[in-house]
């Protein structure tokens, strides 16, 4: 049991960086695509620093958007 545990965490981390096996893992456990689970994984991480990156963002893109 333990080692159904443990086995997919040590196969994935040695697996080539680029497949993003961990990225992919994340992405599924939090039910959403990469692009999102980044998005919620950096935001819990640090709201304040998320929130600049929003703010900048939202100040480059154009008016009406």
């Amino acid at each position: 049991m333990v080692t159904f545990a443990i086995l997919p965490g040590a196969v994935a981390r040695s697996l080539p960086v680029r497949w993003a096996v961990l990225e992919r893992i994340a992405a599924r456990m939090l039910g959403t695509d990469m692009w999102r689970a980044g998005q919620g994984m950096m935001a819990k991480a640090d709201p304040d620093r998320w929130n600049q990156i929003v703010d900048r963002e939202q100040a480059k893109a154009p008016f009406g958007k």
